[in-house]
């Protein structure tokens, strides 16, 4: 219940790591071609906090200040066509996109009407945030002949308070 400091004084040990969500996409997302599209997390699987907007915005808003751990996974594609897709996957803070919290892949189609082709991608970032900062998670496609799509139930989006 309590552990020796580094700077040799006695603290309580514990914290629940909050406020804390996990939400993912509910029915498939159409993406347009050569366009960033925010991704409608719009299923709550954890939001004690009600920190995350799964109606409107799609976007979980920091209540308080401090450092925050973020992931997403997004499973985006097609069934029954096959094509050749580049695709990115960023985390927009505020309205503008963070630099360095991306993916780039390229799956080539394999020739066949009936094949189902998807990327599957994953960010993690550590965020600073202020009270009412917000993230949201964005995704750009560019794809040579097909309509794809953000997959339900596969895209996800979590994040934790850091003690």
């Amino acid at each position: 219940s309590t552990f020796l400091r580094g700077d040799n004084s006695w603290a309580a040990a514990g914290g629940d790591n909050t406020p804390n969500f996990q939400v993912y996409v509910g029915t498939h997302q159409s993406l347009t071609d050569a366009t960033w599209t925010k991704i409608a997390f719009d299923t709550e699987i954890l939001d004690a906090d009600s920190v995350f907007d799964s109606s409107t915005n799609y976007r979980f808003t920091a209540p308080s200040a401090g450092t925050y751990m973020l992931w997403t996974n997004c499973v985006i594609g097609s069934n029954g066509s096959a094509y050749t897709y580049n695709t990115q996957l960023q985390f927009y803070k505020n309205g503008s996109p963070m630099g360095d919290s991306y993916q780039n892949k390229e799956v080539p189609g394999n020739g066949s009407s009936t094949a189902t082709e998807y990327l599957s991608s994953t960010l993690t970032s550590i965020f600073s945030l202020s009270t009412s900062d917000y993230i949201e998670v964005w995704t750009y496609i560019d794809t040579s002949n097909d309509a794809p799509r953000v997959w339900a139930a596969y895209s996800m989006f979590a994040g934790l308070k850091l003690l």
